[in-house]
């Protein structure tokens, strides 16, 4: 929003035409230890992918260090 004030209207144009999907119906009982352990690798596996990235973007980038906290500016 920053930089494209109309980026949020076009991705809010695009929720008019996508129909929900269903996701079933909710299960019972717990949830098994394999699913979770699943589940929980994924989750790891997402922040550290968006950690590295997140590193290897402040490498290329390393002016964005060098910027002044600006509360104005979140």
């Amino acid at each position: 929003m920053d930089h494209d004030t109309t980026d949020l209207g076009h991705y809010l144009n695009i929720l008019d035409w996508v129909e929900p999907l269903s996701t079933g119906e909710p299960g019972e009982g717990a949830i098994p230890r394999a699913e979770r352990d699943r589940a929980n690798g994924m989750r790891d596996q997402i922040a550290t992918e968006m950690w590295n990235s997140y590193q290897q973007y402040l490498h290329n980038h390393p002016e964005v260090l060098e910027e002044e906290f600006n509360e104005e500016n979140i």
